[in-house]
């Protein structure tokens, strides 16, 4: 017996089929059917692709702070900016001491500094916005 979705069944030459049978194969292509439509609409949520635009803005920033023995400099630069790290007494303009290029976390030990005699461990950017300071 050959059974259609439709829900007929005829005779064939080959052994008989009965309604139960029928039935329990036209539930079966049904169940198949749903599971391929359900496959697909998954298939398309996880495939959905969108086009937009996303602007971030990172300002620059400075941390100045001390660790134990060390000073850690924390900076964000701005392209062609540095960071200049030194002593002084009063952290004017920057002296002579460390140049940072490169946007990153630096450790220094404290006794570089304190060995020089000044009171300050002074940071400032080449483009004067930023600035930070701390008593040793």
């Amino acid at each position: 017996m050959r059974c259609t979705p439709g829900g007929t069944c005829s005779a064939d030459t080959g052994p008989k089929t009965s309604s139960r049978e029928c039935a329990r194969r036209i539930v079966l292509i049904f169940v198949c059917g749903a599971l391929l439509q359900l496959g697909a609409a998954t298939g398309a949520q996880t495939q959905r692709q969108e086009n937009g635009n996303l602007r971030i803005t990172v300002n620059p920033q400075i941390q100045l702070e001390a660790q134990g023995a060390d000073l850690v400099l924390k900076i964000r630069l701005a392209p062609g900016t540095s960071v200049t790290l030194w002593a002084d007494d009063a952290c004017g303009s920057p002296g002579s001491g460390s140049t940072f290029s490169s946007s990153g976390t630096y450790r220094v030990a404290v006794q570089n500094f304190a060995a020089q005699g000044h009171v300050y461990a002074c940071a400032a950017s080449s483009d004067g916005l930023l600035a930070a300071s701390i008593h040793l």
